[in-house]
């Protein structure tokens, strides 16, 4: 099914009227209410607002995703807007969102919905297509463009569709002082290690750099409260900009290729007992799935 497919010129609103989320919200749905694709429109409402309070569904880079599940829609109703001037939609990047795309999909369409989801997702992060998007003067403008893309709703969810992209990428003679910095910068407790072409060979978790700084010995004593004026990660410190990420790494322990489907990654985190598995693409990182994508991107995306 393509993307297109499911659009129409008359649930595009360019450019919107609104300017702040819930007045966006308001005007999209009234395109699709007045389109015919609602039942109810006070409880599509409802079903946005919903999902809204369990965490803001803007992107960030301009753009912002409402959608829910509701048995107020027999088949998928998406609706598209426009804003050049942007909106104030609370976005994690504090930007002003410029486009938004509204779905809604029956409640029995769970696993079509993440999909539609995905393709939407992938269409709008492109920013050619996006600055493409934003300078067109009608609805039918915009179709087109959305038609040259090509963009597909894949027949099966993949690891792509569901992972998050990597903070950073890490190199083997990366001190451990500067993985410790990207570490704390963007909250993660896990970095893929890459060679000279980005291929993965290894990857640092937290765990490698807090042995650093525990002597072996530690690990056999069951008391250790005789080390009162111990400074465990004193050599940590003391040494963090001299050694190496080659010095800590350890072998990836779960790789899983993006095109295979979602279930597999599951399966292989569950398996092996694993907290994520990197993504992989021709053998370069491109994304880490943990438990917690699953709840967020699949059970309640």
């Amino acid at each position: 099914m393509r993307l297109v497919d499911i659009l129409s010129q008359e649930t595009i609103i360019c450019p919107l009227k609104g300017r702040s989320r819930e007045a966006v919200i308001e005007e999209l749905l009234s395109a699709l209410d007045d389109g015919g694709y609602l039942r109810d429109k006070e409880a599509a409402l409802c079903t946005i607002e919903e999902r809204e309070k369990l965490g803001c569904t803007a992107l960030g880079g301009g753009i912002a995703i409402p959608h829910g599940r509701t048995d107020t829609v027999d088949g998928f109703a998406v609706a598209l807007g426009i804003s050049k001037e942007g909106i104030d939609y609370h976005a994690p990047d504090n930007l002003p969102v410029n486009i938004v795309c509204l779905i809604l999909a029956p409640c029995g369409e769970s696993a079509l919905y993440v999909r539609v989801l995905g393709a939407v997702a992938q269409l709008l992060k492109d920013e050619r297509t996006k600055t493409n998007i934003l300078n067109a003067q009608s609805p039918k403008q915009v179709l087109k463009i959305i038609q040259k893309s090509g963009i597909d709703v894949e027949p099966r969810l993949r690891t792509r569709d569901i992972m998050k992209p990597l903070p950073a990428l890490i190199r083997k003679n990366t001190s451990l002082k500067e993985t410790l910095d990207v570490m704390f910068k963007h909250h993660t407790y896990e970095l893929p290690v890459v060679d000279e072409q980005n291929n993965l060979i290894g990857e640092v978790f937290i765990e490698n750099v807090l042995k650093v700084g525990l002597p072996d010995y530690l690990f056999h004593i069951d008391n250790l409260a005789f080390l009162s004026s111990f400074e465990p990660f004193e050599r940590l410190l003391r040494q963090e900009t001299e050694l190496q990420i080659k010095d800590v790494m350890s072998e990836a322990s779960g790789v899983i290729d993006a095109d295979v489907p979602m279930i597999q990654a599951a399966i292989l985190i569950l398996q092996e007992k694993l907290r994520s598995v990197i993504v992989v693409e021709n053998k370069k990182p491109i994304g880490i799935i943990s438990l917690l994508d699953f709840i967020e991107k699949v059970l309640r995306v």
